[in-house]
């Protein structure tokens, strides 16, 4: 089982980290969207895979899709998401094969 995983922000030299967002599983992908203001990340939360946005400032979470993604990058313009999805097989997911998905996020 993964230990909870939490987002801090932090400036290097000024203070100390502050936690943002709490109670995710491992990251299986991170990317930080092109306006800085949020972070897409891939990994596991109450239970359900999925991709979620975090509002850096807020802390507010967003999913954006529910499945165990792998990697997950976001367009310049930060209106669509790539993101390699590992299907359900029975109780487990497959781990010989992938799924690209291009998802519209703004």
């Amino acid at each position: 089982m993964d230990q909870p995983w939490n987002l801090y922000q932090w400036t290097p030299g000024v203070g100390q980290p502050a936690p943002v967002a709490k109670g995710f599983g491992d990251p299986l992908g991170a990317w930080l969207a092109p306006d800085d203001r949020s972070l897409i990340v891939a990994t596991r939360r109450e239970s359900q895979y999925g991709v979620w946005r975090i509002d850096a400032e807020s802390g507010s979470v967003t999913q954006l899709a529910l499945g165990r993604s792998v990697g997950v990058t976001v367009s310049p313009d930060g209106k669509q998401l790539a993101a390699v999805f590992q299907p359900r097989q029975g109780r487990d997911y497959d781990l010989d094969h992938t799924e690209l998905r291009v998802l519209s996020i703004g």
